[in-house]
């Protein structure tokens, strides 16, 4: 489709692996709008910073209160108010607390500051959700390790930990979303490997199961708490296995997925974006909430936008007051595929035995929709992959001269049973 004129200005926070999934659903050659983008980030020099598809600017402390400085500063600059949108936990926080501030500079919406820190403290959330009515594993809060005991005789394992939040050092050490344990002694463990990063954890009863017996609904909320679009899909693969980042997923259709993220977020009087994700229990066929994604897109959204729900630019049009058009799924099935963790995800699950390679390569059988690679933005995912190369190559330099072999580390790429916390870069 053509595009038509252009509307105001967008600036999203964090050019991560996710902004750049919600910079190229904002230039979607279906949209009938263009528009100027500016994506901020502390760190310009990752990956996805080379995308030529936005300008770039540099902020010191995008996960700490310097973001609310360097948006004054660029929205000053801009004739017309952009929308704001976000891609990062912290600076959803930040813009939240700041909400009354930046108003004036910026078109945007959050939930309010005590709804974002309720969804995104997941020994509260655990709190509420069982209150209200909403299943969801036993969780136990972990702000010391005198916690420990108490979520010990409490909890059945294997468990998981996770922080209350992701922040950068959490995300630049590599660790995945959460560290299981089928121990006691693990869990301790993992608690000291990584109590130095992050104050606040959850320990969460672990739901057995595959990874593609985890599904979420993404959507967007209008000012009223009514939903202007969702759309729900099911994780086929994640790396790290077991508790990582999405490598590959589809479109799904089982309605209580939409109907309980829709009661969840109304009962709140949700705005903006947000997502919730659910894993089926094989053992009673219940769908649980894990955990809610606040006011911004998911690393994944894409996979709504391959299938003709580009919550992105519906969130943008929305808040610029322009018709987003209708969304209607694609009947292709198209799948979203984060290439470079997908082809560790496939191999470690054929060395598993979980998965055969013929059923590994059938799953690519399909349209496909990117995470890095695209045609007419090339770089992020060239300079990946050659960083990726030059790394390969020096550990294989590294193990010529090496007369002992190395103990695992952490950034194993080596996806261990699931006792073991697996680890793996993802930002």
């Amino acid at each position: 489709m053509p595009l038509q004129r252009s509307g105001p200005p967008a600036v999203v926070v964090g050019i991560g692996l996710t902004g750049l999934g919600m910079v190229r659903s904002l230039r979607d050659r279906r949209n009938p709008v263009s528009m100027r983008i500016t994506a901020v980030d502390s760190d310009l020099g990752q990956p996805t910073a080379y995308t030529r598809l936005c300008a770039k600017l540099h902020c010191p402390d995008v996960d700490g209160e310097g973001l609310v400085d360097c948006l004054i500063e660029l929205g000053r600059c801009r004739s017309e108010r952009p929308v704001l949108l976000l891609s990062q936990d912290l600076a959803v926080l930040t813009v939240a607390r700041h909400q009354h501030t930046l108003s004036s500079f910026y078109r945007f919406s959050v939930p309010t500051p005590e709804v974002t820190n309720l969804l995104m403290d997941k020994s509260r959330f655990g709190e509420y959700a069982t209150s209200n009515g909403f299943n969801v594993p036993r969780t136990f809060a972990i702000n010391s390790a005198a916690d420990l005991a108490p979520a010990l005789d409490g909890l059945r394992f294997p468990c998981v930990l996770k922080p209350v939040y992701r922040n950068s050092a959490w995300s630049e050490r590599g660790y995945p979303k959460g560290f299981v344990s089928a121990t006691a002694a693990e869990l301790r463990a993992a608690y000291e490997r990584v109590s130095d990063v992050q104050d606040s954890f959850v320990a969460q009863e672990w739901i057995p199961g595959n990874d593609s017996e985890i599904y979420f609904c993404l959507a967007y909320f209008d000012e009223r708490s009514r939903p202007v679009a969702t759309f729900t899909g099911r994780k086929l693969r994640q790396w790290p296995l077991d508790a990582g980042n999405t490598s590959l997923a589809e479109a799904s259709g089982i309605p209580i997925i939409k109907q309980e993220t829709v009661r969840l977020f109304e009962s709140l009087q949700f705005r903006g974006l947000g997502s919730v994700e659910f894993k089926r229990d094989p053992r009673s066929g219940e769908f649980k909430i894990m955990e809610p994604t606040v006011g911004r897109v998911n690393l994944q959204s894409e996979t709504a936008t391959a299938n003709g729900v580009n919550l992105a630019w519906i969130a943008y049009a929305h808040l610029a007051g322009l018709e987003s058009g209708p969304s209607r799924l694609r009947p292709r099935g198209a799948i979203w595929v984060n290439e470079f963790t997908d082809l560790q995800s496939g191999m470690a699950r054929v060395r598993r035995g979980d998965l055969s390679l013929g059923n590994w390569v059938r799953s690519y059988r399909r349209p496909r929709y990117y995470a890095w690679f695209s045609w007419k933005d090339p770089l992020p995912a060239l300079v990946m992959g050659s960083r990726m190369a030059v790394k390969a190559v020096a550990r294989a330099v590294a193990s010529m001269f090496r007369r002992t072999p190395r103990p695992d580390s952490f950034g194993t790429q080596v996806a261990p049973k699931l006792s073991t916390p697996t680890l793996g870069p993802q930002r």
